[in-house]
């Protein structure tokens, strides 16, 4: 509360590049951890892109979800020129977050561990572990 809105993405697949747009749950987690959502501009809740367009909108994180076996910090060190490349926040997340389902609180908690990372490590801190907690998977 009170924070900017941290420029961000989640990109499903690299090549060719998707990513999670306007209209999608996942924009909507994103919007819920304090995050702004760079590909909503696009318009399409599941839109392809470019890399161009990445390197255009600039995000501050990448939440890569992709299945690509290169980790995300080394595939996207190509383009230095992204914030989230040159802030070393590009964070690799299992394909399971963009699938709504019974495991969506652990969607958003890995969101909000990769756009405020300062939120989550307090709210683990504040927690008094009970099941179903940030605090209590953070143990795990």
């Amino acid at each position: 509360a009170g924070l900017p809105a941290v420029p961000a993405v989640l990109v499903i697949q690299r090549d060719p590049l998707f990513v999670a747009g306007a209209g999608s749950f996942v924009d909507d987690m994103l919007a819920m951890v304090g995050a702004r959502n760079v590909a909503a501009e696009i318009g399409a809740a599941w839109p392809r892109t470019s890399l161009e367009w990445l390197i255009a909108a600039a995000p501050e994180v990448i939440v890569d979800s992709s299945r690509d076996p290169t980790p995300p910090a080394e595939f996207w060190s190509a383009w230095p020129s992204i914030p989230a490349v040159e802030q070393g926040r590009t964070v690799a997340a299992r394909s399971g977050i963009t699938l709504p389902g019974p495991w969506l609180d652990r969607s958003i908690e890995k969101l909000l561990e990769a756009i405020r990372p300062e939120v989550a490590a307090s709210l683990a801190c504040e927690s008094d572990d009970a099941p179903g907690t940030v605090g209590a998977r953070a143990a795990r």
